[in-house]
């Protein structure tokens, strides 16, 4: 989709090219969902960021894999796989997938609807000899994914209320999560609304409290028989004279035979901090990310929290990036099996200083890795003569090592 400007200076989308087919209806499906859970809160994909955990989750998430390199790579004859440079896709992934986001902001946004949504969309638009020049982002709530006769077909309305334009296979980038019919991915948020609306329950329960100071349900209680208009006027008063931080620790003065009794459950019989502690694990375990990456740090240790964080690459973070990649090679390399893409986690497994040099020094010792290789990866310049590949002095061939007599 192209953007362009209205007569008032806002930036709007144009379509450009000829899309005038609207999409049929009939047998359709959409991703755009609203869940009550048993708490009686409204989940939505909007409403589950407004909690803590969750926006730190998907946060930890969106923001690591989108400062990740991402590249074009190309496998030589010599079976060598190198950055493809001269590829159009290289720039716009590496750098700008459009004129209006950079890299990071489009990476952001595609995997922040993957999280939250199970969907991300964006259009592949193409020159006149099929070359990819923009990746346009497009909202999983606006589109509808057909199934045809001719395949899968995506509908996509430009406005509300507005027009839904046709577009075939191939000008969409779809990445999904999790999916059961190979269509479309399920939202994480729609199967976790239980856990996500007991988050926000408990959060709006706590916020109540605190407005009322903390204090527990009273009651006020006599044997003299009342008047609606005397009920009515007592309750006030205690209100005004008793309620709210701006109120707190007055003395308070009961006449007529009042007697102030506690009704409800109190905060600490609710148990709000382990109710808290526990729904975070709960939002932690379904978004597979590590309690210690959204400052939970109860179970964390120094000895551990190394480990911990390759775990986090291994177990969350490769499976989302390979999942991307596939997602890429499938809408750019699918008739080209020369070309690929490769995000490069290797920063992500550095470790600590001392055991990163010495696994580098271990690598060129036993040449399967260059000095200017090993430079590369630390950002450094490379040298004159560092694309050499060494080996000890006193290596040499065993004779006869594949089972025949020695000499």
């Amino acid at each position: 989709m192209r953007f362009t400007f209205d007569d008032s200076g806002k930036l709007v989308r144009k379509d450009t090219r000829a899309r005038s087919t609207p999409v049929k209806e009939g047998s359709f499906r959409s991703s755009v969902f609203s869940f009550n859970d048993s708490t009686g809160v409204r989940v939505t994909p909007d409403t589950a960021l407004t909690l803590g955990a969750v926006w730190a989750c998907v946060r930890a998430v969106t923001e690591t894999i989108a400062s990740l390199p991402l590249n074009v790579m190309q496998r030589t004859e010599t079976g060598a796989r190198r950055v493809w440079e001269g590829h159009p896709l290289q720039s716009l992934l590496h750098r700008f997938p459009n004129p209006l986001m950079s890299k990071v902001e489009f990476w952001e946004y595609m995997i922040g609807h993957l999280e939250l949504r199970g969907n991300a969309y964006a259009e592949i638009e193409r020159d006149r000899m099929g070359r990819p020049v923009a990746l346009w982002v497009l909202h999983p709530d606006a589109m509808t994914v057909v199934q045809g006769k001719d395949g899968i077909e995506y509908g996509y309305r430009l406005n509300p209320g507005g027009e839904t334009v046709r577009l075939r296979r191939e000008q969409i980038l779809h990445i999904k999560f999790l999916s059961l019919d190979g269509v479309l991915g399920l939202s994480p948020i729609k199967y976790a609304a239980s856990t996500v609306g007991a988050g926000i329950a408990a959060r709006e329960y706590s916020s109540r409290v605190f407005r009322g100071d903390g204090m527990k349900r009273m009651a006020l209680v006599t044997d003299m028989p009342l008047k609606s208009e005397q009920v009515a006027e007592i309750s006030a008063a205690w209100r005004n004279a008793y309620s709210g931080l701006d109120s707190a620790h007055r003395v308070a003065v009961l006449h007529s035979g009042l007697k102030p009794e506690t009704i409800g459950i109190s905060p600490e019989d609710a148990q709000l901090l382990q109710l808290w502690n526990a729904n975070v694990n709960d939002v932690c375990r379904i978004w597979r990310v590590p309690p210690h990456k959204i400052a939970q740090l109860d179970r964390a240790t120094f000895s551990n929290i190394e480990e911990q964080n390759i775990e986090w690459v291994t177990d969350s973070i490769l499976p989302r990036v390979t999942r991307i990649e596939a997602a890429l090679d499938s809408a750019f390399f699918r008739d080209d099996p020369q070309g690929f893409t490769k995000f490069n986690i290797d920063g992500l497994l550095r470790g600590r200083l001392s055991e990163r040099m010495q696994a580098y020094a271990t690598s060129i010792q036993w040449g399967f890795r260059s000095r200017n290789e090993i430079r590369a990866l630390e950002e450094l310049e490379p040298f004159v003569g560092g694309d050499n590949f060494d080996r000890p002095l006193n290596m040499l061939p065993i004779p006869n090592a594949n089972g025949g007599a020695s000499q």
